[in-house]
């Protein structure tokens, strides 16, 4: 087969290319040659020369981009939304007048700085402050402030608005809930960057109480008491944190169903990779759940245990994170309740005559932590050199019979006490809550089976704290949130007996107090580190709570945002601690 028709030879060819050669001695030609070789190429020649052209052309964009693949990775890009689905609607969105309401304190902590705020790792930092530095004798903080400052309205922030801040906690007219910490504290400008705290006493845990937002003086400054919590910024508010209030759209019925946030351009910090947060109010748990589940919101907080495995599966492409809070739940026995509780023998011989561990895990699964004394195992001060609450029926029944008591047919213990016969019992006040109530109930049967008669009284979670108040209980089923300090004089020192206090088995010991007051005045990490061994022990030898489980905060993503760090929180709000290492997307870059 004949593609292209020959060139008639030419008689004379031969004798050209002797007299080229003969004018140039050079084996190979030159660019300006190569540019004429195309007269002398035939229309297949130059055909295959266009086609290895065109193959090696691609051959090497091929090999760019594969090298490209190979030596280059993902990496974190500015862009994208967080949209976060809240059951709470907000009231104070204000530092110093955010109280219980979960979601006031989550929008707080995007749009308000401090003077310190907590790293991912809880650990205290400078925020607005650039430096900070406690007095050799413990009771003066003095903070200077970092420079060039800004709110979202572009004013700058200065000492001045700090000062301001807390003047306002310090007045009771404006009804803070900080106003006791503060009450007696002397404050002092010092100059244009510099701002000092003075306490009465020297108080360990004083330092966590600088992460209060700090607020713009030219904005409230002319709004007295009165107006204060009815002002509009409460709602739509001025602050320097890294997100910004955006807007809010409401519903027919006033509510508020978006609310949304952007990053705030003249913040002094890192840049958050994603500029944008919006939250959509829910009005239960259910609703929010399934608008996660079917993609209309990328995050949810606080989700229940027994909602875990339905959201967390590869079809929903959603993660569930458990965070480690600072709070534990135990059986708080009520020492002035009655003459059986009021001994440490008979709480001994419950706490020794059931299996908490097994009953725990039974219902809790992996979702919950085990805990065995007032601190909990992430703190400093906590103890790994403690008697743990582990079952002993045998040392628990011998308890009981060296006190008396028989075991009778029926199979309870009973014993005569002021000429009467009296039966071993206990009654167990518990919020109405399912997963508390299933615990309660196995530790009913559990005691039943040693010989204890166990009464449950479920009270509506509304209307537990009355019963709290009152001290109205025998033992209670309840969750106290130590905090980021391990302070525990709410919870057991005997002037907190009384509401409001949080001394729930209302235990006086002299030993406690004193411990509890010299951990709490000194700032030596080693020094109160023993001082809290010490109080560990003495609180598990008093017998007065069954320590049962810390609860884990689950807070679910939609997994197109990544790298999400968090491990431990102080507080719900916490889990934007490591807010910044987050993203949504990404870009490729080169490894070097």
């Amino acid at each position: 087969m004949i593609f292209f028709k020959s060139k008639k030879k030419d008689p004379l060819e031969h004798l050209d290319k002797k007299l080229l050669k003969s004018l140039n001695k050079k084996k190979f030609p030159n660019l300006k040659q190569l540019s004429h070789i195309g007269k002398y190429l035939t229309r297949w020649e130059r055909l295959i020369i266009d086609v290895l052209i065109l193959i090696s052309a691609i051959s090497g964009v091929w090999l760019l981009a594969y090298a490209y693949q190979a030596n280059s990775e993902p990496m974190a890009d500015y862009g994208g939304t967080i949209v976060e689905g809240l059951i709470q609607d907000p009231v104070y969105i204000n530092p110093i007048l955010s109280t219980g309401n979960s979601t006031d304190a989550d929008l707080v902590k995007l749009i308000f700085s401090g003077l310190l705020k907590y790293d991912k790792d809880l650990k205290l930092v400078p925020d607005l402050a650039e430096k900070y530095e406690i007095s050799e004798d413990g009771k003066t903080y003095t903070f200077t402030l970092k420079e060039d400052l800004s709110f979202h309205d572009s004013n700058p922030l200065s000492v001045n608005d700090v000062l301001f801040t807390y003047s306002l906690i310090q007045n009771p007219e404006y009804k803070s809930p900080n106003y006791i910490n503060f009450a007696n504290v002397k404050i002092d400008k010092v100059d244009d960057r510099t701002i000092s705290f003075t306490t009465d006493n020297v108080y360990a845990p004083f330092i966590h109480l600088f992460t209060i937002g700090i607020l713009p003086a030219h904005v409230w400054e002319n709004i007295g008491p009165a107006n204060f919590p009815l002002a509009q910024y409460n709602i739509k508010p001025i602050g320097s944190g890294p997100y910004k209030f955006e807007k809010l759209i409401k519903d027919n019925n006033g509510n508020i169903a978006n609310y949304e946030l952007t990053y705030f351009d003249g913040y002094y910090g890192q840049k958050p990779y994603i500029p944008k947060m919006s939250f959509r109010f829910f009005d239960d748990q259910q609703t929010a759940i399934n608008a996660l589940v079917k993609k209309e919101i990328s995050a949810l907080g606080n989700l229940p245990n027994k909602e875990r495995s339905f959201v967390e599966n590869d079809e929903n492409n959603i993660s569930i994170y458990a965070l480690t809070l600072p709070q534990y739940t135990a059986l708080f026995y009520n020492v002035k309740s009655n003459s059986l509780i009021k001994n440490a023998y008979f709480r001994q011989a419950l706490n020794l005559s059931i299996d908490k561990n097994g009953l725990i895990e039974k219902i809790f699964g992996q979702n919950v932590e085990i805990v065995n004394g007032p601190i909990l195992k992430n703190s400093f001060a906590y103890s790994n050199d403690l008697p743990q609450q582990n079952p002993d029926f045998e040392k628990a029944k011998q308890l009981m019979v060296d006190n008396g008591w028989q075991m009778k047919e029926e199979g309870v213990w009973a014993k005569q006490i002021d000429g009467s016969e009296t039966v071993a019992s206990l009654k167990i006040t518990v919020p109405n809550t399912e997963e508390i109530l299933n615990l309660a109930n196995s530790m009913k049967e559990s005691w039943k089976s040693f010989g204890i008669n166990v009464e449950i009284q479920a009270i509506d979670t509304n209307e537990i704290k009355q019963i709290i108040k009152e001290r109205s209980y025998e033992s209670i089923i309840y969750g106290e949130n130590i905090g980021a300090d391990p302070d525990i004089f709410p919870f057991w020192h005997s002037t907190q007996i009384d509401y409001p206090g949080l001394n729930l088995p209302q235990l006086a010991n002299k030993q406690i107090d004193t411990l509890i007051e010299e951990a709490r005045q000194t700032h030596g990490t080693l020094t109160r580190q023993t001082k809290y061994a010490e109080l560990q022990k003495l609180i598990l030898e008093e017998q007065a709570a069954l320590f049962l489980y810390s609860p884990k905060y689950l807070y679910a993503l939609n997994n197109e945002i990544q790298n999400y760090q968090q491990t431990f929180i102080n507080n719900y709000s916490g889990r934007w601690n490591s807010l910044f290492d987050l993203y949504i997307k990404t870009q490729k870059k080169l490894k070097w």
